[in-house]
């Protein structure tokens, strides 16, 4: 694993720049500029990220290159994550064991595997949605195979990453697809714990996703906000109903599980409130669109 920072990650740092501090600020405290002060995970999280990868005979540029926008994707969520998980109402609802950092590298990393998808399909699910999906579902599992091609995942932390990673399309209300738990290796993780921070990311992922979709008419920017939200909301009882397991054992550990629509309600307050910076950055891809 190389320690230095690369071509590809100075010319994405210098692009967040670009567009705001608060979006450089969300990288830096997910991956630090100086390598040195890597963990075991945000030095994953870099190679994801910044490295270029091959799987069998396909090799394919560093993902900030090879998929600039959905990069940006998970840049935004974890800025917005950021605000957000720091409310007292949030924080309240948040498990002990929640992490913000490594919860900000799942965020910025979790979409790594569609490097290897063709450039066509992307552009046509951008535009159109997952309907349309051929290879696309195969993500979740090329994600995986980088984080183990880049890392033997020495730590607890690296291992929940690339689980995370593999699993994150598992927990959701229609299509559930990705790695099963015995399709990675996941001895010592607490397998309940991912998933439930799967879940806790949903309305951010799903909220991002919808809101910067090009086939979707801009409309009013407080409208175009609440649609994915109230889309979410009507959505949340399907994707519970669907983990039953994962449900009893999380109300077994007394997770919250209003907690994701009390995310997705955050959101829109946050979105909505002038003074925050994350919600310029919104305004200004409103304003683009």
């Amino acid at each position: 694993m190389i320690s230095t920072v690369t071509t590809a990650e100075s010319s994405y740092r210098e692009h967040l720049a670009q567009q705001s501090p608060l979006l450089t600020s969300a990288l830096e405290a997910a991956i630090p500029v100086d390598p040195s002060a890597d963990d075991p995970a945000s030095r994953l999280a870099r190679g994801l990220c910044f490295m270029p990868s091959c799987i069998e005979d396909t090799e394919r540029p560093p993902f900030s290159i090879a998929r600039q926008s959905m990069m940006d994707h998970g840049v935004r969520q974890a800025a917005l994550a950021a605000e957000i998980c720091t409310d007292d109402e949030i924080s309240r609802s948040l498990p002990t064991w929640f992490d913000p950092r490594l919860f900000g590298q799942l965020l910025i990393t979790a979409d790594v595997g569609l490097a290897f998808v063709p450039d066509t399909e992307v552009e046509t699910i951008d535009t159109y949605g997952p309907k349309y999906a051929v290879n696309y579902e195969g993500h979740p599992e090329w994600g995986y195979r980088m984080a183990e091609n880049i890392s033997d995942l020495p730590d607890a932390s690296s291992r929940i990453l690339a689980c995370a990673i593999g699993r994150h399309h598992k927990v959701q209300a229609r299509h559930p697809y990705g790695l099963e738990w015995d399709q990675m290796r996941h001895h010592g993780i607490d397998t309940v714990g991912v998933d439930m921070l799967i879940a806790i990311q949903k309305p951010l992922d799903y909220f991002d996703d919808f809101f910067t979709r090009r086939g979707v008419e801009p409309g009013q920017y407080a409208a175009r906000i609440a649609h994915p939200l109230r889309r979410f909301s009507l959505s949340i009882g399907a994707m519970l109903s669907r983990n039953l397991l994962l449900v009893g054992a999380a109300e077994a550990r007394g997770f919250d599980l209003e907690l994701p629509l009390k995310i997705a309600a955050k959101i829109q307050d946050v979105l909505l409130d002038d003074t925050s910076a994350i919600a310029d950055v919104y305004r200004n891809l409103h304003a683009a669109a």
